[in-house]
């Protein structure tokens, strides 16, 4: 299973507890660029459209529909045959003289000049037809399921990308609410405050550009128009309990949906391989017409024809070996193999990621407890603002690993939907 790597950029020292009485909105600009806002469903819809590496999976599914119209044709190659003949090219001639007697056709013989038709094809061995189409369409449902399944690998990687350029946004507004308390309670302490609040956000600024070009690189444009995301890391918390994973939840995740595909492409390739191995026959029917004329054996011949019927049954010594079919049957078990330790990687996942997932809840919670306390304090002081500011980052930091990490725990457990961020 295609898991996005949980990374999460900790901004050291940072947190502030924006206060709704006095905080303000803010203008966040990035230079030379224009900046569009954005919510994540209408992201990952521009992602679905776009991403080149969908629609190459799309052009996959219409190679695999085309496989099937071609491996669906009958393969019976029909032939039609004209020869005309033979010639001898030293008749007509004169024919010699037997005591004195002429041939009643004037002593002159001429050359046969036949004309023969014939159409010729295949008899298919019995099933290979059908054998061909199920494998066919096997590998229409793999593709399919190839497709749906980097649709959601592609999903996780714009969705991660999504809440890590949000996460930078929400650090900088925050950093401006607390310069703007700043500067309305200034103190000795206030310019050089205010001056470190500048210099991180020009970094900020930075980073989010470079995290908003990799975000539009998903939707396949490189202009200067870049997405500004919108809405909330702080999504509820939930509870999972291990004992609930089993092998019906891990039957919906990626690796082993693919799996299954593939065992299913297995199967009918070892129909394929065996019913591969049977005989075609070829048949001919022809028809041949020879024109009146002169024999020296038999006088003036009249117009004749002549059919006749062949049937060609080769000798299959290629089937003296089985080594096709037993790669075959050692394909699928090779599949079966990886099924089986798909399942047990995946409980050992599941139960990993509930691990990280647990932490990530009691990181939350102490953090949303330090930034309510920092709130309840009303001393007005640069001090104390940036005490602030530290919590805020340090909840909003929280809220991304927990958001992150949920996301991670639901996937290993097959579930591919997206908490509510707006």
């Amino acid at each position: 299973m295609k898991l996005a790597l949980l990374t999460i950029s900790l901004a050291c020292g940072l947190s502030f507890a924006q206060s709704p009485a006095t905080s303000k909105p803010s203008v966040f600009l990035v230079e030379g660029s224009n900046l569009y806002t954005t919510n994540l469903n209408d992201f990952l819809s521009k992602v679905t459209e776009s991403n080149a590496t969908l629609s190459s999976k799309k052009l996959a599914v219409e190679n695999a529909l085309a496989l099937k119209d071609m491996m669906s044709i009958p393969n019976i190659n029909p032939s039609l045959t004209f020869s005309r003949g033979s010639y001898n090219l030293n008749l007509p001639r004169d024919t010699y003289q037997s005591s004195g007697v002429t041939y009643p056709w004037g002593g002159t013989m001429t050359s046969p000049q036949s004309n023969t038709v014939t159409l010729s094809g295949t008899i298919e061995g019995y099933g290979k037809r059908n054998s061909r189409i199920n494998y066919a369409e096997t590998e229409i449902s793999k593709a399919n399921i190839d497709s749906n399944l980097t649709l959601k690998d592609v999903e996780g990687i714009a969705v991660f990308a999504y809440i890590d350029a949000l996460r930078l946004k929400q650090i900088w507004q925050a950093i401006q609410n607390s310069s703007n308390l700043i500067s309305a309670f200034k103190d000795s302490e206030s310019d050089a405050a205010l001056a470190t609040n500048t210099g991180i956000q020009k970094n900020i600024l930075a980073d989010f550009k470079y995290l908003a070009l990799g975000l539009n690189s998903l939707i396949g444009s490189n202009g200067i128009d870049l997405p500004n995301p919108t809405g909330t890391l702080n999504v509820p918390t939930r509870t999972f309990n291990s004992v609930e994973f089993n092998n019906d939840q891990f039957e919906r995740r990626s690796d082993i949906i693919a799996a299954r595909a593939a065992l299913k492409t297995a199967d009918a390739n070892i129909d394929l391989t065996s019913k591969s191995r049977r005989i075609d026959i070829s048949a001919s029917l022809w028809l041949s017409q020879t024109p009146a004329y002169y024999s020296s054996t038999y006088g003036s011949m009249d117009t004749t024809q002549a059919t006749g019927f062949s049937l060609t049954f080769p000798i299959p010594i290629s089937n003296l070996s089985n080594g096709a079919l037993t790669q075959a049957h050692n394909n699928k078990t090779q599949i079966e193999l990886l099924i089986k330790d798909a399942f047990v990687r995946a409980s050992a996942e599941a139960n990993q990621m509930l691990i990280t997932y647990n932490s990530s809840k009691l990181r939350l919670l102490d953090a949303e407890a330090l930034y309510t306390a920092a709130i309840k304090d009303s001393t007005r002081n640069t001090k104390n603002f940036v005490r602030q500011r530290e919590l805020e980052v340090d909840l909003i930091d929280a809220q991304t690993f927990h958001l992150k990490s949920l996301i991670q725990l639901m996937r290993s457990i097959g579930d591919y939907s997206l908490p509510t961020l707006n």
